[in-house]
């Protein structure tokens, strides 16, 4: 979860705005099917999750991060290392 997050942190302020709100659904919903949580970074987290909703408004930046949600793990794999998810060019 930290590294999904850590990487979305990544993601986003260097242009792949997609790919870090994907990793962003990934990481919360496996952060909620878990206790797990990182208080440390969460601050630095909000302002990532922030210039992401400027950058691909509110809407679509939602819809990404529930749609990171649903990727199962091959797929969350495959977009942290790059790679576009199922059905994407």
């Amino acid at each position: 979860i930290w590294c999904l997050d850590g990487l979305a942190s990544v993601a986003v302020p260097n242009g792949e705005p997609e790919r870090g709100a994907l990793l962003f659904g990934a990481a919360e919903a496996y952060m909620a099917s878990t206790s797990y949580n990182h208080p440390d970074t969460q601050a630095e987290l909000d302002q990532t999750r922030a210039l992401l909703a400027a950058q691909l408004g509110p809407e679509r930046a939602l819809a990404l991060r529930a749609e990171g949600a649903s990727l199962d793990f091959e797929e969350v794999l495959n977009v942290a290392l790059g790679g576009e998810r199922r059905g994407q060019p």
